[in-house]
């Protein structure tokens, strides 16, 4: 799917809550599958989410850190996970830098 047939998809199937008959069509699928396995579409997507909860996502090393915080805040948010900032990564961008680990607040950590 090119991205400005996902945009369109995208305005049209991201006000919740969906109708049944909005959700069980063809063009909903292909919109999912698009985010999913389009690199462009999926990158434009998460642009979206992160702009949408308030991250700037240009203070972050790349797209991928930043949408690991926007899931790491939204379980937080729920209660079901902790963050411990631990290691070193080589990043692409910023050469090393420490990483977020999100872990289930039930894990063990031996």
């Amino acid at each position: 799917m090119d991205l400005k047939r996902f945009k369109k998809h995208h305005k049209r199937f991201n006000n919740f809550p969906l109708s049944k008959n909005e959700w069980q069509t063809p063009d909903y699928e292909e919109y999912l599958e698009a985010i999913h396995r389009d690199k462009k579409c999926h990158d434009w997507y998460v642009t979206e989410q992160i702009k949408k909860a308030g991250i700037n996502y240009k203070r972050f090393c790349c797209l991928f850190m930043t949408e690991e915080l926007l899931i790491s805040r939204f379980n937080i948010a729920l209660g079901v996970a902790k963050i411990y900032v631990i290691g070193n990564q080589q990043c692409t961008v910023f050469g090393k830098y420490k990483y977020p680990v999100l872990v289930n607040k039930n894990a063990l950590i031996r």
